[in-house]
């Protein structure tokens, strides 16, 4: 069970990104496209420190980010 709950936090934190990521290429407002493009970096590097740990800790984790 652990190990998909890992993998379900990678996931949550990438899909996170991608709202973000989303919400930077639709907004008209150039200060409203940055706050959402930081959102974006802020979601994929937790995403990839949550990834790496859990790599480094658990050896039969699958890495879901590259």
């Amino acid at each position: 069970m652990v190990e998909y709950e890992m993998q379900w936090s990678v996931r949550s934190f990438l899909h996170r990104s991608s709202i973000w990521e989303d919400r930077a290429r639709t907004d008209q407002s150039a200060g409203c496209a940055e706050y959402a493009a930081r959102q974006a970096a802020v979601w994929k590097k937790m995403a990839a420190n949550a990834d790496l740990l859990f790599a480094k800790f658990n050896r039969n984790y699958k890495r879901l980010v590259k």
